[in-house]
């Protein structure tokens, strides 16, 4: 298995998951704070994403990016609307 390099949290890495069948380690800038993102996670993330209203889409975006805490309430929302 090759080591993955750690990325930013983004909208783009999102979908580039996606569109990669791949997954992704995100990082918030803290040194030890990768969490890998799937395949399944990502989609079920950019679903409700895309069927969110403009506003509500760049308080979504905001959150993700502040923290891993904030990333965690949004992939639990996520799944919950999805269900």
């Amino acid at each position: 298995m090759t080591k993955k390099e750690l990325e930013q949290v983004s909208l783009e890495n999102l979908r580039e998951i996606v569109s990669g069948h791949s997954y992704k380690i995100f990082t918030w800038g803290k040194k030890n704070d990768g969490m890998m993102v799937d395949l399944t996670t990502a989609n079920v993330m950019l679903t409700v994403y895309d069927a969110m209203k403009k506003e509500s889409q760049e308080l979504f975006e905001k959150r993700i990016k502040q923290s891993r805490e904030w990333f965690m309430k949004a992939v639990g929302i996520c799944w919950r609307c999805v269900k």
